[in-house]
């Protein structure tokens, strides 16, 4: 059964959500509604959540468009028709195209939804912690502006991610993240007790959205943590071979 946790843009013309684990079995960590289909799902079990979905939002599964995601900072731009670009080794989409799903599969990185009703945007990207320090958000939003958006206007949603209390590193990506220029004591803390560094994903993409000109009031965040929420899927809590939580938008 298809279960989503909607995301209100503020406008009837777009649909965004994050589509929940559903009926799911402790033992199965791809059961429930897993729709990625490079993660060593059953191919049978994906198809079959896809069609669900899809006809859910009155759309065909072809137009349930997931990039093929590898944690690097490439975006793709699908044009307002005609064929569709490779979305091997992508990791952010961008389109004026009406009537495709854009969906981003993870399971504790940061999906980062985008909508310029001005223009007549939307986007998506997957901002794991790689995706993060390599400015992932900042080169959608600069595909978007080449298609006429205009950055004060773009409306975010960064959805559910590890939190950072669970989300503990190593030094050598606290480096990166300073190297970034997102070293920040609201991005990066220390455990008291372990002296172990803490990140906030959110933090830190918020930081590099407003630094594009995103305005505040128009960014959006999940609360959900998806190593503590048994509605999401998660690889810290539940290991690389498992489902991913897809989290998705339309312009109708």
């Amino acid at each position: 059964m298809i279960q989503i946790e909607k995301c209100d843009f503020g406008d009837s013309r777009v649909e965004a959500f994050t589509l929940l684990r559903g009926e799911s079995s402790a033992t199965d960590p791809y059961s429930g509604n897993s729709v990625c289909d490079y993660i060593g799902d059953e191919p049978n079990h994906v198809a079959t959540a896809r069609a669900a979905l899809a006809s859910m939002l009155g759309i065909d599964t072809a137009d349930i468009i997931t990039p093929h995601q590898t944690h690097s900072s490439n975006v793709a731009v699908i044009p307002p028709e005609g064929e569709m670009p490779s979305l091997d080794g992508v990791d952010a989409i961008v389109t004026t195209r009406r009537g495709i799903l854009l969906g981003i599969n993870t399971a504790d990185c940061v999906p980062v939804l985008f909508y310029a009703p001005d223009a007549g945007i939307i986007a998506a990207a997957h901002a794991g912690w790689r995706g993060t320090v390599a400015h992932i958000a900042t080169k959608t939003i600069a595909a978007m502006a080449k298609l006429g958006a205009n950055a004060g206007n773009i409306r975010v949603f960064l959805g559910a991610r590890i939190c950072p209390r669970c989300f503990e590193v190593g030094d050598e990506v606290v480096e990166h993240f300073v190297a970034a220029g997102l070293g920040d004591e609201t991005i990066i803390t220390r455990n008291a007790a372990t002296g172990k560094a803490h990140i906030d994903l959110h933090a830190a993409n918020i930081k590099i959205l407003q630094s594009c000109g995103v305005e505040p009031y128009n960014i959006q965040c999940s609360a959900r943590c998806s190593k503590e929420d048994p509605a999401l899927y998660s690889a810290r809590r539940m290991g690389i071979a498992s489902g991913r939580t897809l989290t998705a938008i339309l312009l109708r």
